[in-house]
């Protein structure tokens, strides 16, 4: 009676492995497209990813849809399990100062990946913090990270409130030095 069950385990095993590679041979294609709000954002966006299968059929144990950050290619960065031929799914994604890509999934193969990306403002100072002046209770240092060289002109504007910023003092650059450097 044993010998009989494995040798129906086996059976079916053989058939489903026929089944899934005829599914995988037959032509699959997918269009995504991305709808942002217009330009770079700042501090964070919401991005909108549509896909349609234009040939084939999803499958919903395979099929997926993710962010990707482009300095790290191999690592998504949010990921969305496709739900049917056509969808969307919505991701929000932190300006990391370089571009996001998004790509349809079967199983690890990407099938498709977006002709647009999500481009953040790499010169939006993030990280801002202040802190008191050493000597002058009257000082106050205002430091921040920005992916930017400061120009001539680059200014500081302060107040009592955020929509009266009255005051306005000239930037100083600071350098960062790498690993090497030091």
């Amino acid at each position: 009676m044993r010998l009989l069950a494995v040798l129906a385990l086996l059976a079916l095993g053989a058939a489903a492995a026929v089944t899934r590679r005829e599914s995988e041979a037959a032509p699959f294609a997918v269009e995504l497209t991305v709808e942002q709000p217009p330009g770079p954002f700042l501090h964070d966006t919401t991005v909108t990813l549509r896909w349609t299968v234009t040939s084939g059929n999803y499958d919903p144990t395979l099929d997926w849809v993710s962010s990707w950050w482009a300095p790290f290619p191999d690592t998504y960065i949010q990921y969305y399990n496709v739900t049917g031929n056509s969808g969307s799914t919505t991701f929000t994604l932190l300006n990391a100062r370089h571009p996001y890509t998004f790509q349809y999934f079967r199983g690890n193969t990407s099938v498709a990946i977006a002709a647009e990306t999500a481009v953040p403002d790499a010169t939006f100072p993030m990280g801002v913090r202040t802190m008191l002046g050493d000597t002058d209770a009257n000082e106050m240092t205002v430091m921040w990270a920005s992916n930017r060289s400061l120009a001539e002109n680059t200014i500081v504007e302060y107040g009592f409130s955020a929509d009266a910023l009255q005051f306005t003092v000239s930037a100083e650059k600071s350098l960062t030095y790498t690993a090497e450097e030091l």
